[in-house]
């Protein structure tokens, strides 16, 4: 039941932020444009080299206000998207369209992977190695497990 609530309970900013003028990120024009995806509490927003991040956090602003809901900043990871030198220059200066990035944002460097909705994802990452290191953990689990003698009743 509370799944069902939270989703109840987070569409409005979800519909928020679709119908704000945040344009998003499109990979050709012709295609549709990928702003928000959301699973469970997991909720990911994609901004456009033109977004205006003001936009969204009145987006959040007013949801919070509504709801007393509270974001944590601490959980917020970005990936800076573009060439390699204005990633680098967002990551220097902490800043994207005259938006200053607080310190408790992180901000994801090259080569290192953020998980997006069950997924890594990042600029020059090796998404093998993420999932080497899972597989490994699995096989230990499955073989500890195993030490256990298993049973249908057990």
């Amino acid at each position: 039941m509370s799944c069902l609530l939270y989703n109840l309970a987070i569409e409005p900013l979800l519909e928020s932020i679709r119908s704000s003028p945040l344009e998003g990120f499109r990979i050709n024009e012709g295609l549709t444009r990928v702003l928000i995806k959301a699973y469970a509490d997991d909720t990911t927003v994609f901004l456009g080299p033109r977004d205006n991040p003001a936009d969204l956090q009145k987006c959040l602003d007013t949801f919070c206000k509504a709801s007393t809901a509270r974001f944590n900043d601490t959980k917020t990871e970005i990936i800076p998207m573009g060439s390699v030198d204005s990633r680098e220059e967002l990551i220097q200066n902490r800043e994207f369209n005259r938006w200053e990035i607080d310190e408790a944002i992180h901000i994801a460097r090259e080569g290192e992977a953020i998980q997006i909705l069950g997924s890594w994802q990042g600029n020059g990452i090796k998404v093998q190695d993420k999932w080497n290191d899972i597989l490994e953990r699995q096989a230990k689990t499955m073989k500890r497990w195993n030490q256990l003698y298993p049973s249908v009743a057990g």
